[in-house]
């Protein structure tokens, strides 16, 4: 399998990737979306509650780890990057996933017929 950045540059250059690249390098640039998400809610939740000190520390921090995690994930296979714990062709990540789903699906219900009192 290409590294994601092998990927990524055949499909700028009009080369069709075989189908599971595509597939775990969608994945890896969703688990590299989460990872960011996470940093600058963390970021914010501190500004939020005062925690956050205006040197700027915990932003460099973030952006020198999020410029970590990007330039690991470009250098080897999506499907490395994303792990056993997040492939989709394996059972066990499937089973987890819809044990997932069934309970975001309670807290949905749950709190829709919250805001309907």
């Amino acid at each position: 399998m290409k590294t994601l950045i092998e990927i990524i540059e055949d499909v700028k250059d009009g080369v069709k990737p075989e189908y599971d690249d595509l597939r775990y390098a969608l994945l890896a640039m969703c688990a590299l979306r989460h990872f960011d998400n996470n940093a600058l809610y963390k970021l914010w939740n501190k500004e939020r509650n005062g925690k956050y000190k205006p040197d700027f520390f915990g932003l460099e921090w973030e952006v020198e780890e999020s410029f970590k995690r990007t330039k690991s994930a470009l250098n080897q296979p999506p499907k490395l990057f994303v792990g056993e714990t997040h492939d989709p062709d394996i059972e066990e990540c499937q089973k987890f996933r819809k044990f997932a789903k069934k309970i975001l699906e309670k807290a949905e219900t749950a709190t829709t017929r919250k805001e309907a009192k």
